[in-house]
């Protein structure tokens, strides 16, 4: 009874706070804040108070040497499509509470492999409490996606995931704040068969997570943060409940703050680094801890020359049922090439490899495998709304311990139209 009438309390004051944000002044707000107000005034279409931003993209237009990428004995070449329009609508509610909406809608077309056509669906509403030293925001997101599964296995599958978030920031000075973040997500796959065992049973789960962050603002272009995160992962199917396990995790990063004015920055990105412990529920499992971390960080080298680091390493859930969890770490660089307004040519490299620390007694052997990558493209940009990109990916996958290698080649072009800026662009890595 005590911690029902405690998480009321809080809650309370969570919609205390929210409510005395609605009515306070967005003047002089937090840089977040500040980023929601003018991707409202922004907006290129305007229906009263109704903002919206739209975009058509047709992305993957070529032909693909093999799109399982030497997971099945035979090699499946084809020529791809992805194509489908997307917006974003910004109401406001109140003159400092917007309501954000991004729907997306693209239809993945196969020339020869027709049972791997399909449609795929996202939607991300939030809602943004905006106030002088407060920033808040809830959301419901949802995603039906049929594509490549994961490195460990490259399968094109369709998963689904429903997920909760809410995010608040309070601004304690100038240079110091502290957030709380909670998020829920169900993951749900179909009945596809892996190894002993069917993909639904190994990874339909809940995962929840809390996290608090405390800000240090040294100037208006950066800032450190310190992220210290707890997780619980609630596995849906009986026979993988042994895969249960908490979470707990500890980061310090650093985030280049994006301007709201024109300029252009020297760096860009978020980097961070820290410790990730895992705990099994079941009492026969280790517990395991790792470095872990991630970051993408694009430095201007000079008017025509801009050079990006991107790296990656965390736990994920295995596919394998005895298995539990894999360790993925990538790396990456990258040189973007401003040849003219109109031009830009991306090359990007980028390397990696997979580790197995969690095994149940008597697992059955498994495969490790290690990946490269290097993506070439041009960017054309046609006029202020139109944009021609042509791009070729070569790509070699090593399964351990055979040594077996896998490689895939991709040419082709992407044509998109408009923009939708609620979509934060990362280097697309989904080859594998």
């Amino acid at each position: 009874m005590r911690n029902k009438k405690t998480g009321k309390t809080v809650i309370a004051l969570v919609l205390f706070l929210l409510l005395w944000a609605s009515g306070a002044t967005a003047q002089n707000v937090n840089w977040i804040a500040n980023s929601i107000l003018d991707l409202y005034k922004n907006a290129p279409w305007k229906l009263g108070p109704l903002h919206l931003y739209r975009a058509f993209y047709l992305n993957n237009a070529g032909y693909d040497s093999d799109i399982y990428f030497g997971y099945l004995e035979k090699t499946y070449p084809d020529f791809t499509l992805f194509a489908g329009p997307a917006f974003q609508v910004l109401v406001p509610l109140k003159k400092t509470i917007f309501f954000d909406s991004y729907q997306s809608l693209q239809g993945a077309f196969y020339l020869k492999n027709d049972r791997e056509r399909a449609f795929n669906f996202r939607s991300n509403n939030q809602v943004h409490f905006l106030a002088k030293k407060l920033y808040g925001r809830t959301g419901l997101n949802y995603s039906n996606l049929r594509d490549r599964f994961s490195p460990e296995m490259p399968r094109i599958v369709r998963h689904e995931e429903l997920s909760w978030n809410g995010f608040l920031m309070f601004h304690l000075s100038r240079s110091f704040s502290v957030a709380w973040q909670a998020e829920a997500t169900s993951f749900d796959y179909p009945t596809v068969e892996v190894g002993n065992s069917y993909i639904d049973q190994t990874l339909n789960r809940f995962q929840y997570y809390f996290d608090f962050f405390l800000f240090y603002r040294s100037n208006p272009k950066w800032q450190y943060y310190l992220n210290l995160q707890s997780g619980l992962y609630k596995f849906k199917k009986p026979e993988a409940k042994f895969k249960d396990t908490r979470q707990w995790a500890a980061y310090l990063g650093l985030e280049f703050i994006p301007l709201t004015a024109p300029e252009r920055r020297k760096f860009t990105g978020n980097i961070n680094v820290g410790f990730k412990y895992l705990q099994p529920e079941d009492a026969r499992l280790k517990s395991k801890k790792a470095l872990v971390g991630s970051g993408l960080m694009a430095v201007n080298l000079s008017r025509l020359l801009t050079w990006q680091i991107y790296y990656n390493r965390d736990y994920s859930v295995s596919v394998y049922s005895d298995l539990l969890y894999y360790l993925q770490t990538s790396f990456g660089l990258g040189l973007n090439f401003n040849l003219n307004s109109k031009l830009t040519l991306t090359n990007q490299l980028m390397e990696g490899i997979s580790s197995y620390p969690f095994r149940t007694e008597g697992a059955s052997s498994f495969n490790r495998f290690k990946f490269f990558m290097f993506s070439s493209s041009l960017s054309i940009k046609a006029s202020r709304d139109l944009s021609l990109n042509l791009m070729m990916d070569l790509g070699t996958r090593i399964i351990y311990p055979s040594g077996i290698k896998n490689s895939r080649q991709f040419i082709g072009f992407g044509l998109t139209y408009g923009s939708v800026p609620g979509v934060r662009m990362k280097p697309d890595f989904s080859w594998y």
